[in-house]
């Protein structure tokens, strides 16, 4: 209540406002005190919190000398403990994690996201969603290839047969050759491009040994749509060895002829 009244108290809430407000979380909290609270339960309080926090901001922008205060750190301590109080309950739920991490993000909690997103991959490591959510954040937002491509590395060890992971992965290291490329280029300095080319190869030909028959065909079109859109020594050579693999895991090898016991002599 005293964060309540310290928002009425700058203007950000009235009286009234600040009633409803205390009314309604009672009523979601009740909810969620139920001995089986459920999924949507935890998604209506979440929902109700986001939209006054989105309201308390548009508010605060406008009062621009206003300071902050404990109204505005209370709610964002909250909003976060109902996604813990909600995740202890489904740790199982990659898309509650990700909504976590979204709003970790939109009040701007680097580290909070880091934290949030090596739980999800431990909660959920054959679940693809957390393992790409991850590698990207540490790709785009952090420009941390070497942690995204170890992201996707450990991925493998967990999904090896689902060909979307492989496709990502693949992906990434076509996309991280064409970047040192170009940045040579701008700068005059030799490429490493040859040097590199030859760990996306191998990831190739590693996919299609590890997936199901039925999507390799899914898989090949994918790697090449990646390797035309990089081109250059990396694309060409990618392709070249991702058909090729494909080919020879489609092949049927026949069975090994068995062995031949010792000749009898007469």
């Amino acid at each position: 209540r005293s964060a309540l009244a310290d928002l009425e108290e700058r203007k950000l809430l009235t009286h009234g406002e600040a009633r409803s407000v205390l009314e309604k979380r009672e009523r979601l909290e009740l909810n969620l005190s139920a001995t089986q609270p459920t999924r949507a339960a935890y998604a209506r309080a979440i929902a109700y919190e986001e939209k006054c926090d989105a309201l308390l901001s548009v508010r605060r922008a406008k009062k621009v000398s206003i300071k902050r205060g404990p109204g505005d750190h209370f709610q964002a301590r909250r909003i976060a403990a109902l996604y813990e109080r909600a995740l202890s309950r489904f740790s199982d739920d990659s898309r509650l994690w990700l909504d976590y991490v979204s709003y970790l993000k939109k009040t701007n909690q680097p580290k909070a996201v880091g934290r949030v997103l090596a739980r999800a991959c431990r909660a959920n490591a054959t679940s693809l969603e957390p393992w790409l959510a991850a590698a990207r954040w540490e790709l785009k937002d952090r420009g941390n290839a070497t942690a995204a491509r170890r992201l996707l590395q450990r991925a493998l060890r967990f999904n090896g047969e689902k060909h979307e992971l492989w496709s990502h992965y693949i992906a990434f290291e076509l996309s991280y050759v064409d970047r040192l490329r170009k940045r040579s280029v701008a700068l005059g300095t030799p490429s490493p491009e040859v040097e590199l080319t030859q760990v996306a190869v191998e990831a190739a030909r590693a996919a299609f040994q590890a997936i199901a028959v039925d999507d390799r065909g899914e898989l090949l079109t994918s790697i090449e749509k990646a390797c035309a859109a990089v081109g250059g020594h990396v694309g060409n050579a990618v392709a070249e060895a991702a058909r090729a693999a494909a080919g020879d895991a489609e092949t049927p090898r026949p069975p090994p002829p068995p062995p031949q016991g010792p000749s009898k002599r007469e």
